[in-house]
């Protein structure tokens, strides 16, 4: 979220740089008592496989810690195969450190799993280790947490959404163009615009890295508005002077409306260039995002639109 330079940054990659690793997530699990043997051997094992992920640091639990205690004790490398000697272990252990990982009952626990960074890839990698896992421990309940998870998820999930919300959005857009035009041809001319600048932006936010994210996807709501704009002013417009004047009407419209859509889309974009100098990066994606989009919309919209009307137009009228 913040940019190099910040003291935020900074900290946080010198916490990364120290322990190796970003934020951790945690395995959660569940049974009649976490601790006994046979529960804890088929943790241990899950663990081993999560180690075997590429992004993954390290994971720490109770069954790390109980089993290091039984080794110096007993000379064991291993979690003790009868429950008293893991319930006499776990008496010799600090309660603060006992609770960060199993609660009072015995019955929940939880491992922390340490990665290396919060790619996607990784986190899908540990989701599917725990689906295959779940079967093989099916009176016993395991599962994923951690922010991480949960900004994925509503990443996921708002993403769609927004994305369906664009394409009715669209649709609306085109129904009340119908409408007001009278006629199929200009409200579908004035949707190719629209069409164009959202595929320019998100072509542009995949080939320079901007992620796509509750933030930036939203970014496309305000594109229909702005760049909607462009195209019906220029249609409009065209309407006016092509009942009076068929023959100019086109060249009379670039006149009227080239300079007021310029200063309106370079207006915006100059204006948000001063998130620029704003510490988050998110700011600085806005601004990005805002010059493609006011630049492609306008463009388009003097130009593609005005050779697609001159083209329909001369056709038809011929």
């Amino acid at each position: 979220m913040y940019k190099s330079y910040t003291r935020v940054r900074k900290n946080v990659e010198k916490i990364q740089e120290v322990f190796e690793s970003a934020l951790p997530v945690f395995l959660v699990y569940s049974d009649s008592n976490v601790l006994k043997p046979e529960f804890a051997s088929s943790i241990i094992e899950l663990q081993d496989q999560i180690k075997n992920i590429e992004g993954v640091q390290k994971v720490v639990s109770i069954y790390d810690i109980i089993s290091l205690i039984n080794e110096r004790l007993y000379g064991q490398k291993e979690y003790p195969q009868i429950l008293p000697r893991v319930l006499l272990i776990k008496r010799l252990l600090p309660s603060e450190q006992i609770n960060n990982f199993v609660d009072r009952s015995g019955k929940n626990g939880r491992s922390m799993i340490f990665l290396r960074d919060l790619d996607n890839r990784t986190l899908d990698d540990l989701g599917q280790i725990i689906s295959m896992n779940k079967n093989r421990l099916p009176a016993s309940k395991i599962q994923l947490a951690g922010i991480p998870f949960v900004i994925e998820e509503m990443n996921n999930s708002i993403i769609s959404q927004q994305m369906k919300s664009v394409a009715l959005a669209l649709l609306f857009v085109f129904i009340l163009l119908l409408i007001s035009q009278k006629n199929f041809i200009t409200p579908f001319l004035s949707i190719i615009p629209i069409l164009i600048t959202l595929i320019a932006l998100f072509g542009f936010m995949g080939y320079s890295g901007i992620d796509l994210n509750i933030v930036t996807v939203t970014i496309a709501s305000i594109i229909i508005g702005v760049g909607i704009d462009y195209s019906i002013h220029f249609v409009e417009l065209f309407k006016y002077y092509h009942k009076t004047d068929k023959t100019n009407a086109l060249r009379k419209t670039f006149e009227s409306v080239s300079r007021p859509i310029l200063a309106n889309a370079l207006g915006l974009a100059i204006g948000l260039t001063a998130m620029f100098l704003s510490p988050l990066m998110i700011h600085s994606y806005l601004a990005t995002i805002m010059w493609v989009t006011m630049l492609t919309s306008s463009f388009v919209s003097l130009t593609l639109l005005l050779f697609l009307i001159g083209k329909i137009f001369f056709k038809v009228n011929k």
